[in-house]
């Protein structure tokens, strides 16, 4: 792992990050520490792999991967970098019967997913999504996955309870990172981001 210093800058994993906060630092050193562990491996190709193998989506459902930047981009607001939030299902497939519940937006949009030639991703399970947070801090966390968005929390495959109105989601938040919530699964709209299971 190198860290090279340049008048005030820091180059890591390919990003350039203005030093000029603690913050920012900290964020820096939790990362360099998180990559030494084996925490995430950047496969610098839209794809990031966790401690289990598990295989992710860098960027959320509706932003572009940027292989000069290893980042993230799109259109919309600065916080939202063009990812599209979308409902868990609708009620034509079925969204209070937890038998049929295994297609609709959330679902297709990593059922019907081709990435870096991969394929064969789904919907992360609630306990997945907390797992690739792994406690660490949202600074820290956006040097593997940038320009993830915090207004709204990301979908679970896991629904309340059989029959249920509402699944469970995920924050990404830096004030209440990795919080679990429930939301509408029909009116609610939430981000995705795909897994490519080991």
């Amino acid at each position: 792992m190198r860290v090279m210093f340049f008048s005030g800058f820091i180059l890591s994993f390919g990003l350039i990050v203005n030093c000029a906060s603690k913050k920012e630092d900290n964020g820096l050193t939790a990362a360099v520490a998180l990559a030494q562990a084996g925490a995430y491996t950047n496969a610098y190709n839209g794809t990031v792999t966790d401690v289990n193998g598990n295989t992710w989506m860098k960027c959320t459902v509706g932003q572009s991967y940027n292989s000069k930047q290893d980042d993230c981009t799109g259109t919309g607001t600065p916080t939202v970098y063009g990812a599209r939030s979308v409902s868990y299902c609708t009620i034509a497939n079925g969204c209070t019967d937890a038998a049929l519940a295994n297609s609709g937006p959330a679902y297709d949009e990593c059922n019907n997913l081709s990435l870096a030639g991969i394929s064969g991703w789904r919907l992360p399970a609630q306990a997945e999504l907390v797992a690739l947070i792994g406690g660490q801090t949202r600074s820290s966390f956006l040097y593997f996955f940038p320009q993830t968005p915090d207004d709204k929390p990301f979908w679970g495959r896991d629904e309340n309870s059989a029959g249920s109105e509402s699944a469970y989601t995920v924050s990404f938040a830096e004030s209440t990172m990795s919080q679990v919530g429930t939301a509408n699964k029909v009116t609610g709209k939430s981000y995705v981001r795909c897994i490519k299971p080991k």
